[in-house]
């Protein structure tokens, strides 16, 4: 027999329950019904919890979802934008090397024609 304050009944319950002529059956039925309710309470209580706690995270996670969508988004943008870039940055570069070539025979051309006078 199993009491609430540990495995031996206790004196003040053993003369209570003698007292009030009850049995132990009846007292120990009590005790197995408080204990059912107190667990199903709990019980209750943690699922209420783990629901909560299951919307949170859901939430949490949509909001990451959306987060990361729209980060994926701007990412794919700069990238898109940053190929612009470099192949303007190619171009600009071969049309500098280009006319580099064109002033250096431009250069050499006009020393050709040039008179030099010494007095």
């Amino acid at each position: 027999m199993l009491t609430r304050s540990g495995s031996q009944p206790t004196l003040s319950s053993i003369l209570t329950r003698r007292a009030n002529a009850e049995e132990d059956t009846d007292s120990e039925q009590d005790f197995v019904n408080d204990i059912n309710n107190s667990i199903e309470k709990l019980r209750n209580t943690l699922l209420k919890e783990i629901k909560s706690l299951q919307q949170d995270f859901n939430q949490a996670i949509l909001d990451m979802r959306q987060t990361i969508d729209v980060l994926t988004k701007e990412n794919d943008s700069l990238k898109e934008r940053c190929d612009t870039l470099e192949r303007r940055v190619a171009k600009l570069e071969q049309q500098s090397q280009q006319q580099d070539i064109l002033i250096n025979k431009q250069e050499r051309f006009s020393r050709r024609n040039n008179l030099r006078i010494v007095g």
